[in-house]
């Protein structure tokens, strides 16, 4: 029979005396989730940021508050200026006459004739004619729908201003043309934009716009740090693993996200009743008081100091 050296005896009492001895570590706040998102060019029209269960959608029209599906307008209508063009009409329209608005084919017909949308009626004179016009385009006539790309002026003598809805560059891109007898009645150019140029948003308003929406936003589970070197913290609200699960998407051209969710984020340290923990270098051991899922609160500390 072999018997254990005192070397080997004293190897297993170290073994058991570690297996019982508390766990090295220290207690820790909880942490919230974070990702980037970066905006570094210009913005459009209808472009969406997601975060969360939170749609935020750019605008650039005037009604803001149009219903687009989207939680948020982030308004930017007076940080884009929308394309105009110029329809010039002084003679008398001949039934028969057409104009085309982005895609969208106007006829004139008789007097009283008009009674399905895309169709004009003349007036008595070219002065009675042009409000037809101007109502027409508008949706306001009791027979056309508004045109969902453009609004009229009032003519100013023979000139009436069209002025594209959204404001932006894709304004630019309104087709117009015509089929007038009269050689006098014509559009400005074959789009709109001569009379005066649209254009898109700068990423720097749009950075400004869309930090006030979501801070400002009621719902939002998440806030927005400013823009620096056109990057922006997203930040959970909340400290704890459930933050790393917030979407973080967008349908931007000159918008991105550094992951598709944000991450990072962690509870307080979890215990139980009875747990210890200690911190030889910081000369602190902890006791966790109560049972928890990670509430730093339960936690308390000793601070230890050579025996005298």
């Amino acid at each position: 029979m072999t018997f254990p050296t005192a070397t080997d005896q004293f190897a297993d009492f170290k073994s058991n005396v570690v297996a019982i001895l508390p766990a090295s570590g220290i207690p820790t706040t909880g942490t919230k989730a974070t990702g980037t998102l970066t905006l570094d060019g210009v913005v459009i029209d209808g472009e969406r940021i997601t975060l969360g269960d939170r749609v935020y959608e750019f605008t650039t029209r005037d009604d803001a508050g149009i219903d687009t599906g989207a939680d948020v307008a982030v308004d930017i209508s007076s940080d884009a200026t929308k394309a105009q063009g110029t329809l010039t009409v002084d003679t008398q329209p001949t039934a028969g006459d057409t104009m085309i608005i982005g895609g969208k084919v106007y006829t004139f017909v008789a007097t009283g004739a008009a009674d399905r949308d895309g169709e004009i009626a003349l007036g008595a004179d070219v002065a009675a004619t042009k409000p037809l016009i101007v109502a027409a385009i508008n949706g306001t006539d009791g027979v056309n729908d508004a045109h969902t790309l453009v609004t009229a002026a009032a003519f100013a003598t023979n000139d009436c201003v069209l002025t594209a809805i959204a404001g932006g560059t894709a304004g630019n891109g309104i087709a117009t043309g015509e089929t007038f007898t009269a050689a006098g009645n014509v559009f400005d150019a074959a789009m709109l934009g001569t009379t005066t140029a649209g254009v898109d948003c700068t990423k720097g308003d749009a950075q400004t716009a869309i930090v006030a929406a979501v801070n400002g936003d009621s719902e939002a589970t998440v806030s927005l740090g400013a823009f620096a070197a056109d990057d922006s913290t997203v930040t959970a609200d909340s400290e704890g693993t459930a933050g790393n699960s917030i979407a973080s998407t967008t349908t931007g051209a000159n918008c991105s996200f550094a992951a598709s969710v944000l991450s990072g984020g962690a509870a307080d340290t979890v215990g139980y009743q009875g747990q210890v923990l200690y911190d030889f270098t910081g000369d602190k051991l902890y006791i966790c008081s109560e049972d928890n899922v990670g509430d730093l609160t339960k936690w308390r500390q000793v601070a230890l100091s050579a025996v005298s």
